[in-house]
């Protein structure tokens, strides 16, 4: 089509282009190897062994990535199209694999930091002096690397709506109307699938995220199972919103299951029973997180009828 952006590759100018792509040709035939570091990087620290993503798979995705971009910056291959399917495989396989979206990301901040390495050794070990030349095109590393980690992005969050059907999809939705005050909307669905009103106890949660860190409503899920504590979350702006029942009166280790997670501030509503309250405890929830300085560390602060906790 005629508005579309032209795929062909401009002829590189400049010394400093040239020596990149000449660089990423080269280091093309190390790929194995590049793999290996950057899952060497990852296993452990970003993927963990009992995680959903197998290292075998982690792998192969990191090969085909890294084969994409340096094949992008050597400027030779394939169309720009054909090279991010691979970037758009990784994001719709780690969707579906329930694999948390910032584990992907980091991943892919690492993966420019080895491509970059590799890239100035191989200069500099042979011509010191255009070491300084090649650090002249470093920007064109990280804005191919972004383009990618974003077309991957894009590719995961289309595969989770396109699985958030059924009882998901409808689930968040009743979360929806009951944080905006239509309880009244959804009583009967909200009391089946979320085991709430009835006079059972809940509280309303918000967990903060922040810049790259983001918090994964499956860990607080899981955390909260763990305790016993059954939960449904929303993402909403900044932050992850839950509604967690509580009625034991186990709201300490709602804090605690919280705060294992946590990456920045989190607020926590007083108990609450009826499903039109929910709306308010979304509210009191939002102003403790508020009253929180922002500290770059976990905090926490809860409100209840007449006392506020802080951690």
């Amino acid at each position: 089509m005629a508005n579309e952006p032209s795929t062909e590759r401009s002829p590189r100018d400049g010394v400093g282009q040239r020596m990149l792509a000449g660089s990423a040709h080269t280091a093309l035939t190390g790929l194995p190897g590049l793999a290996d570091a950057l899952v060497e990087q990852t296993w452990g620290e970003v993927y963990t062994p009992d995680g959903p993503v197998a290292k075998d798979d982690l792998w192969l995705s990191c090969r085909d990535n890294i084969h994409s971009i340096l094949t992008t910056l050597a400027g030779s291959g394939p169309s720009q199209q054909d090279l991010l399917r691979a970037a758009r495989a990784t994001g719709s396989r780690r969707a579906q694999q329930h694999c948390p979206l910032e584990w992907v990301l980091h991943a892919w901040r690492l993966g420019g930091q080895v491509l970059w390495t590799d890239l100035a050794a191989r200069t500099g070990a042979q011509h010191p002096e255009e070491l300084q030349q090649l650090v002249s095109a470093a920007g064109e590393l990280w804005g191919v690397t972004e383009r990618f980690s974003t077309e991957m992005a894009l590719s995961y969050h289309t595969s989770e709506q396109e699985m958030l059907g059924g009882v998901e999809l409808r689930t968040t939705m009743i979360l929806d109307a009951l944080l905006d005050g239509r309880a009244a909307e959804v009583r009967t669905e909200a009391e089946h699938l979320l085991d709430l009103g009835r006079g059972r106890g809940f509280v309303v949660a918000v967990a903060e995220t922040s810049g790259e860190k983001q918090v994964s409503p499956r860990d607080l899920t899981q955390a909260l199972r763990r305790r016993g504590l059954r939960s449904a979350w929303r993402l909403r702006t900044g932050c992850q919103v839950g509604i967690i029942g509580v009625d034991d009166g186990r709201t300490a280790q709602v804090t605690a299951a919280l705060r294992e997670h946590a990456v920045a501030r989190i607020g926590v509503s007083q108990t609450l029973t009826a499903l039109m309250e929910v709306g308010a405890g979304y509210r009191m929830a939002m102003l403790a997180m508020a009253t929180l300085p922002r500290t770059g560390r976990a905090r926490w602060r809860s409100t209840t009828a007449c006392r506020t906790r802080w951690r």
